[in-house]
């Protein structure tokens, strides 16, 4: 079973095995190097006792199992008895682990006791989780508009999206997954994040690290998707098949930033800088460092550039893509990143200005069951304002629950989501729409606060 698993996860689109590098933060001692050999000898023996694969399929002729990943596990299972492909392999991969607070603060699900929630967006989480499930394909994909194919004839939900962003939306789904604590190992939903992450993990050019075609308009976009997707993922395992593609998509994301340190949409020569883009970038970045893979920090300060260079009206208010992305999503953004990237704000007043403004736009849905708002707005201000704390957060918590419970579909095919509303969510579709609102009510337990910056 175990086998199975890697073997899937490490294979490219024709079917042969990709090879997983060890990739380090530093030398790998030669006591480590020395457990790693040996424990490498004698993984065959545990690679030969696996008659079949997680996903209960055959595994391809052409596929072989990364000998480097089944060491790892296999001197896990020796320490601690567990027997999942994902349990941290040994310091012989010679990763730097990551911090187990701060940044995810008790490893995203785990934190649901936590104040913020109810027994109303438990169950709404639960439903919307439900929902995706339902619509996966079997090669793990979501996709963004034949989801529908999986309800009956007579009860067919709506709401395509864009039929070239099923990357995108694998990867949104995918965060939903990961922020209510399901992962490869564990969870009520763990085959399926283990379906999408071999999609995913099939879907990238391993050479170049670039997730999806070339030629994708949101190539940058649903890149920086996939990389947090990634980076996740391995921060819950430390497996070396997950850290090699998370640090390949990564180099790659660095690679192709705007002549301004930030990023366009679709990555061509000249193409216009986007905040959206810049934001699951950055967000990718230093989830990747968070999590002991290598990113140069001077990269996240080059962003924080960006941002400052790109403030207006001493609110912090982002100009790019003014047109796609709404004022009161870039107000969000901007209190957002200033303390993800320790950067005070400019002025002693200019946070409660952001503030301000964005409690002037709470969340509301409409009678119709449609939020009024893009979900997009939704979920970037719950998670700038859940960091604030304090009356503000529960003043937009408040609303925010509220208008996601009462436009959750209840009945038929569309029970567990979302209708797919704003210039955005029209755009991507109901699987889109969907993987946000469960995003939205997961801030609250999916990350720990951030300390503000003096």
């Amino acid at each position: 079973m175990a086998s199975g698993a890697f073997a899937i996860l490490g294979s490219n689109c024709d079917g042969a095995s990709s090879r997983s590098e060890p990739l380090t933060q530093g030398a790998v001692s030669m006591h480590a190097m020395k457990n790693f050999r040996n424990a490498r000898r004698t993984s065959w023996l545990a690679i030969c006792g696996a008659s079949f694969l997680l996903l209960q399929a055959p595994l391809s002729a052409h596929s072989s199992v990364n000998t480097e990943a089944s060491a790892g596990r296999h001197m896990q299972e020796g320490k601690q008895g567990k027997s999942s492909p994902f349990d941290e392999p040994s310091i012989a991969c010679g990763i730097a682990q990551p911090a187990k607070t701060g940044w995810t603060g008790g490893r995203f699900g785990k934190r649901k006791g936590l104040p913020g929630g109810s027994s109303k967006t438990k169950l709404a989480v639960n439903d919307g989780l439900r929902w995706l499930k339902e619509h996966q394909d079997e090669d793990g994909r979501w996709d963004a508009d034949q989801f529908m194919n999986h309800d009956p004839e007579s009860d067919r939900c709506d709401g395509l999206g864009r039929a070239n962003h099923d990357l995108g939306t694998t990867a949104l789904a995918l965060l939903a997954f990961l922020g209510d604590g399901c992962t490869t190992r564990e969870g009520k939903y763990k085959t399926e994040v283990l379906r999408g992450l071999k999609w995913l993990r099939v879907q990238q050019d391993f050479e170049m690290g670039r997730f999806g075609a070339a030629d994708n308009t949101r190539l940058l976009h649903d890149h920086a998707l996939a990389t947090l997707v990634m980076c996740e993922a391995f921060q819950f395992s430390y497996n070396p098949i997950l850290a090699a593609s998370a640090q390949k998509s990564l180099d790659f994301l660095i690679a192709s930033r705007n002549t301004d340190g930030a990023w366009s949409a679709s990555g061509q020569p000249h193409a216009e800088t986007d905040l959206s883009t810049s934001h699951w970038a950055l967000f990718a970045l230093k989830t990747g460092y968070k999590s002991g893979l290598k990113v140069d920090l001077a990269i996240l300060a080059d962003v924080g550039e960006w941002l400052e260079k790109n403030s207006v009206a001493g609110l912090g208010l982002a100009t790019a893509t003014a047109t796609t992305d709404s004022k009161e999503a870039m107000a969000a953004l901007a209190l957002l990143h200033r303390r993800m990237l320790s950067n005070p704000p400019a002025t002693l007043d200019e946070k409660d200005q952001l503030v301000t403004f964005l409690l002037g736009t709470l969340p509301t849905s409409h009678g119709d069951q449609s939020p009024e708002k893009d979900l997009v707005y939704w979920y970037n201000g719950s998670y700038a304002m859940f960091q604030v704390g304090g009356e503000a957060w529960d003043e937009w918590n408040r609303a925010m629950k509220s208008a996601l419970l009462t436009s959750q579909r209840s009945e038929g095919s569309a029970k567990g989501s979302w209708n797919p509303r704003g210039s955005r969510s029209e755009t991507e579709g109901r699987v889109y729409a969907t993987a946000m609102g469960v995003l939205c009510m997961e801030v609250h337990y999916r990350y720990a606060r951030i300390p503000e910056p003096k």
